[in-house]
């Protein structure tokens, strides 16, 4: 699936986003993890190699953008480097500038890659953190891929987290 029709071309117009099913890796299964089409790595990340996914983004210099970041987060994700994961995930929701995250298009983005580190905090077993990044995930857009992934934590986090943070994040 596609999102590259919700862009506008003046935020971040060369991106085009495609949603990397957990097909390969048992343990992102329920998740969807949203990856940049045609930025370096995604290629070999969307077609599961992600070890050559990221040997390409290692071999750039880091550019401090989007899609190379959101395709770091994603590879690390699937490789279960989860911290690294964390940290790429964070770099890239820091890398959409203020102005593009205040229109629809920009909390688009946002909400991605918040969904992106919400896994990953997930699977490192860190439920408030998921549960946080999940709420502003959706407090941004109700995005389809959001919102299964927010039903998807919400139906299978640890117990750690009470029924009224599930209240909460699935509330409309």
């Amino acid at each position: 699936m596609k999102l590259n029709k919700l862009l506008s071309p003046s935020i971040l117009a060369p991106l085009a986003f495609t949603m990397a099913s957990a097909m390969a890796t048992e343990n992102t299964s329920g998740f969807t993890l949203a990856v940049v089409e045609d930025a370096t790595g995604s290629d070999e990340i969307i077609a599961g190699d992600y070890h050559a996914g990221l040997a390409s983004i290692a071999s750039i210099t880091a550019d401090k953008k989007f899609a190379h970041f959101t395709s770091l987060c994603v590879a690390h994700i699937k490789t279960a480097n989860l911290a690294s994961a964390e940290t790429a995930c964070t770099d890239a929701i820091k890398a959409i500038p203020a102005k593009a995250s205040r229109g629809r298009h920009g909390k688009l983005l946002k909400a991605l890659a918040y969904s992106n580190r919400g896994i990953a905090r997930y699977l490192d077993g860190e439920n408030l953190s998921a549960f946080e990044d999940f709420s502003k995930a959706k407090s941004l857009s109700k995005h389809t891929l959001i919102v299964e992934n927010v039903t998807y934590f919400s139906n299978n986090r640890l117990p750690a987290l009470t029924s009224d943070f599930s209240n909460e994040l699935t509330a409309e």
